[in-house]
């Protein structure tokens, strides 16, 4: 089911006005693994282990829905601001317990708290301080005792080829999304600076995807 955010109408067209993912979304799974193979799809079916049944979670910029598939039946909120990922969540899986919602991160709104925040391959969109200012606004919708649950990509500084293909990266969605960002922040500093302790951390291609698990001090 598609579940509008509690925004205007303007906003509504607005976003799918700006629809960034629109000419990507038809190939994005083959983009994915001609370059990564299964990598990506390996770090979120691991972060989904960190997921209990009967949680009540929300997913952030989750893109075509891939990873609803592993999570246990459990209740939650899948934001995503491009309309045609949305549509590609919704023919992928249809349980009813997943709440489909148009909407950036910024107009979101939750109404309870979650006990596990997903973001996946998201945070990479910002520079490191606008990223403290996302868990800043996450802790306020989360219990005491809840993850957050990060997939993304690091670059180590010794790893030439990890430079080579972000670099590479960056361009192609630059170019495709129109995404503002020229370089890759580093996620795992903006997320010790906010307050977070990570509990967890699983990496692939030698340290250039990741998967961790971050709680509240």
């Amino acid at each position: 089911m598609l579940t509008k955010a509690p925004n205007p109408l303007k906003n509504d067209l607005c976003l799918l006005a700006n629809d960034q993912y629109k000419y990507l979304s038809s190939f994005y799974e083959l983009f994915e693994r001609l370059i990564f193979q299964n990598t990506l799809e390996k770090s979120r079916v691991q972060s989904t282990k960190s997921v209990h049944p009967n949680d009540r979670v929300l997913v952030v910029g989750g893109g075509d829905g891939r990873m609803l598939k592993s999570l246990p039946k459990c209740s939650v909120d899948y934001i995503e601001s491009s309309n045609s990922m949305l549509e590609l969540a919704q023919k992928l899986y249809t349980n009813a317990e997943v709440n489909f919602i148009h909407s950036t991160w910024e107009e979101f709104e939750a109404t309870d708290k979650y006990d596990c925040v997903f973001f996946q391959y998201f945070l990479d969109q910002y520079d490191e301080e606008t990223i403290q200012g996302i868990i800043k606004k996450t802790t306020s919708m989360t219990h005491e005792s809840s993850k957050i649950l990060v997939c993304d990509f690091q670059e180590l500084r010794n790893k030439m080829t990890h430079r080579f293909l972000i670099c590479l990266m960056i361009k192609f969605f630059r170019l495709t999304t129109g995404h503002s960002q020229k370089n890759l922040p580093n996620i795992n500093a903006a997320l010790k600076n906010s307050g977070l302790t990570r509990i967890k951390l699983s990496e692939w291609k030698n340290g250039l995807v990741f998967a961790s698990v971050w709680i509240g001090d």
